[in-house]
């Protein structure tokens, strides 16, 4: 009978002791690792800001099969939802709610009955590549499990973030570097040129079916063109495009046929340039639209420019941004 007595002393004592510690125990606790990665920091930041990507390097198996994952239209920076369900691992959810290319990703995390969580990316540049710190922070935690969860929390999550950081760094320093980008405010110009309406693949067959008749035109009136030749987009609906294949001239020509005279006004632009070959232009179009979406900005037109230096051929694309 003592030792009954006794026992059930100890398992209330120890009762007691489980629920007063979780009282001392912090409500908020947070938990980090970084790497040093040698890419650049777009590389790395859109392995992270875009959700997709989680599945090549999370440390959680987001590749598992048996895992059910649910996305929201967009992918990329605020607003991005990622959802998954599994048997094994339970089901969560994670909402990015800050993007700032490319330095800061901040997302809000699901982890139901344990708290409020945040996670955190920065990516700093440094003299031996980007540093990466992967930053998650509990807050509110629930008593008195919540709080459990919250004291070995560096014990569950150091491994698996240092795992999940060291595949970022393989996976990152095997990719290829961007495409540069810069801001720059486009001259305004006055070009002779073709007008119609096409779909965006359709850009060289436009080209190619009118680029002699706009010579021939240049070559009656014994008239030099400013510049190369240009292609101007203005997206319209259902992936169509009114467009205008020309070349810029110095000042007021006659007009004949379906040659027309036209401005492009000065405006705000982002461009990029590459050698000219059979996917150059694509690789460029994917690119800026990829960093418009990043960056939130909106484009009204687009400009494609080709051109010769030193005998290679080349092509400028720019976007014109919206205010």
């Amino acid at each position: 009978m003592r030792a009954l007595k006794f026992i059930g002393f100890v398992l209330l004592s120890f009762l007691a002791i489980a629920l007063i510690l979780p009282v001392i125990m912090h409500k908020e606790v947070t938990t980090s690792q970084f790497v040093i990665i040698e890419a650049s920091p777009v590389v790395v930041f859109r392995q992270v800001n875009d959700l997709s990507n989680w599945k090549n390097w999370s440390p959680f198996s987001l590749d598992d099969s048996r895992m059910s994952l649910n996305y929201s239209d967009s992918r990329i920076g605020e607003g991005a939802t990622l959802d998954w369900t599994s048997k094994d691992q339970g089901s969560g959810g994670l909402k990015i709610i800050k993007s700032e290319p490319y330095a800061l990703i901040q997302s809000d995390l699901d982890f139901g009955n344990y708290g409020d969580a945040t996670d955190e990316w920065v990516f700093e540049e440094t003299d031996k590549g980007v540093k990466v710190s992967w930053s998650l922070k509990l807050s509110d935690l629930s008593y008195p499990f919540g709080r459990y969860f919250g004291f070995f929390l560096d014990g569950l999550m150091n491994p698996l973030q240092e795992k999940g950081l060291n595949k970022l760094k393989l996976i990152s320093e095997k990719a290829d570097n961007p495409l540069a980008i810069v801001h720059t405010k486009k001259k305004a110009i006055l070009g002779v040129g073709i007008q119609d309406t096409i779909q965006f693949d359709d850009r060289n067959k436009f080209i190619t079916q009118n680029q002699q008749k706009i010579e021939k035109y240049f070559s009656s009136l014994r008239y030099q063109p400013a510049g190369e030749a240009f292609l101007l987009l203005k997206p319209m609906q259902d992936d169509f495009f009114f467009a205008r294949f020309g070349f810029p001239v110095y000042d007021e020509v006659r007009e004949s046929g379906l040659l027309r005279q036209f401005e492009i006004p000065e405006q705000i632009a982002i461009q990029s340039e590459m050698t000219l070959n059979d996917s150059a232009a694509e690789l460029i179009h994917s690119e800026m639209q990829l960093y418009l979406e990043e960056n939130r900005l909106k484009s009204d037109q687009i400009l494609e420019e080709y051109f010769t230096v030193n005998n290679d051929s080349l092509i400028r694309v720019s976007y014109y941004l919206l205010p």
